[in-house]
């Protein structure tokens, strides 16, 4: 039989023991071709949608998993540094949540600068602008996993349904 490895295993039982700790409603994480197809990504995705979806392993189950997701109309043609590697994107119809984040961007942007060991000091533009202008102040995900009706329309909040 195929075993998973044993530090798969020890993320996702961390991850479980994370969700009971924080006690989320809602998880983002990446999607399964996470974003730009990076394996740590990918992984990531992996392990928080395992975790999740371990309902009765989990000791707090949060309600609503979501895959960030790059809208093809916005990532037609992708703006540098991934014109290179180009993100990998998903069909305008997959998009279930649209969330107008214009308001926290300046807060995303010094939230960057952070990750000292993730982006260099001259990435971090590129970067917020990447959120700023060529995603216009907008996140959207596409919800994976949840134990609420499917939204009949776009959401603009990712707590919809929960309130």
């Amino acid at each position: 039989g195929i075993s998973t490895p044993p530090a798969a295993d020890q993320v996702v039982a961390r991850l479980r023991e994370i969700m009971h700790q924080v006690k989320p409603a809602v998880v983002i994480t990446w999607g399964p071709d996470g974003f730009t197809g990076h394996p740590d990504h990918r992984a990531a995705s992996n392990l928080v949608t395992e975790a999740f979806q371990q309902r009765a392993a989990l000791g707090h189950r949060p309600r609503k998993l979501y895959y960030f997701a790059a809208p093809e109309s916005q990532f037609l043609k992708p703006p540098p540094p991934f014109d290179r590697r180009p993100a990998r994107t998903v069909g305008d119809a997959f998009i279930t949540t649209d969330v107008d984040t214009r308001a926290e961007l300046e807060a995303a942007r010094k939230s960057l600068e952070c990750h000292k060991t993730q982006y260099r000091p001259e990435q971090i533009p590129v970067m917020h602008d990447l959120q700023a202008k060529t995603a216009e102040g907008r996140v959207f995900l596409r919800l994976a996993l949840s134990d609420l009706p499917r939204p009949k329309t776009r959401e603009r909040d990712i707590f919809e349904g929960l309130k």
